[in-house]
């Protein structure tokens, strides 16, 4: 029976693949710099295999980022949603709320996008 990635494996991924496309280094790279193989990382990325808690240390120091970078700053980080990934913006605009330090600034910038996504 195949195995479906749990939703926050997904998520960290989806923060990792993030966070390394902004620094600009390769999944060879990155793979590289871990003594892993691209591939691997392409795991981490699609939540295919867990991050392990040492790995998560040294992806968050090869990309020069702090370990909750990778794994987001609270419960009221959104969800990744799939469908949108790879639409035009959708990278620019998970960067942009991965940028934000306060949590209320957070919660208006989503309360903005689902605003604005309802009159969709």
């Amino acid at each position: 029976m195949p195995r479906h990635p749990d939703p926050l494996d997904r998520e960290i991924g989806a923060r990792l693949k993030l966070i390394r496309r902004r620094a600009g280094v390769s999944q060879a790279a990155l793979g590289a710099a871990l003594g892993v193989s691209f591939q691997q990382v392409q795991k981490y990325e699609t939540g295919a295999n867990r991050v392990s808690g040492s790995a998560l240390i040294k992806l968050a120091r090869v990309l020069g980022v702090s370990t909750l970078d990778l794994l987001g700053r609270d419960d009221a980080a959104p969800r990744v949603d799939w469908a949108l990934l790879g639409t035009a913006g959708s990278e620019d605009i998970l960067g942009g709320y991965a940028r934000i330090a306060s949590a209320p600034r957070r919660r208006l910038a989503l309360a903005l996008v689902r605003a604005l996504g309802e009159g969709a």
